[in-house]
């Protein structure tokens, strides 16, 4: 009347490997391949082996969920009104300030070279160097800015030269003034412009 049906409990065997019966560390290798992508802005392909160690810190995007992308970039789907609806469209806004600028705002091999400087008198004076500030880091970075008209970091006085001048250096002679005698005997008076007037035209 009732069949029983009999269940067959198999077990699953999972080798454990020691660390020290490894072959070649993966792990250091795979963090200067991050290093690396980061850098160059390379892409990682998802089924490369050992991607499962990327972190994803879309969840610690104040814009996620409003970020108008692809629909596999969010999580789930709006919670109500379905994503194609013009007011679910019109909250979401594009990611500015966001934890993905903190990976975009590393300029290792850029900033490094502004540092130089900072670590040299550190080390000189402190025997060490001392962490900094975002504050500090947007200095060093408009520093290494040259191309920028609205802030000149590096500005150069427009001088004639004539204080260091070289040898032999003889400067162009500035034209001689009138003197108030030669306007005298002109006709005009010293304190009147020696430029004689246009005449007036009449309208008519």
């Amino acid at each position: 009347m009732f069949s029983l049906k009999r269940t067959v409990l198999a077990t699953h065997r999972v080798t454990y490997i020691p660390a020290n019966q490894m072959g070649r560390p993966s792990c250091p290798r795979w963090n200067l391949r991050l290093t690396r992508a980061r850098l160059f802005g390379e892409y990682i392909d998802p089924k490369v082996p050992g991607c499962w160690q990327l972190e994803d810190h879309r969840d610690l995007d104040p814009t996620h969920g409003r970020f108008i992308g692809r629909a596999e970039d969010r999580f789930r789907p709006s919670a109500s009104g379905g994503d194609g609806a013009p007011d679910q469209i019109l909250k979401r806004t594009l990611p500015q300030y966001t934890v993905h600028e903190f990976y975009t705002r590393t300029q290792v091999p850029w900033n490094e070279n502004i540092l130089y400087g900072k670590t040299l008198a550190e080390k000189t004076f402190m025997g060490t160097t001392v962490p900094y500030g975002y504050t500090l880091y947007k200095q060093l970075q408009r520093a290494g800015r040259n191309d920028r008209k609205i802030h000149p970091n590096f500005t150069y006085p427009l001088t004639s030269g004539y204080l260091n001048a070289p040898k032999k250096f003889k400067p162009i002679p500035d034209p001689a003034l009138p003197k108030a005698a030669d306007l005298a005997k002109k006709g005009s008076a010293v304190g009147k412009s020696s430029i004689p007037m246009r005449k007036s035209r009449s309208p008519i």
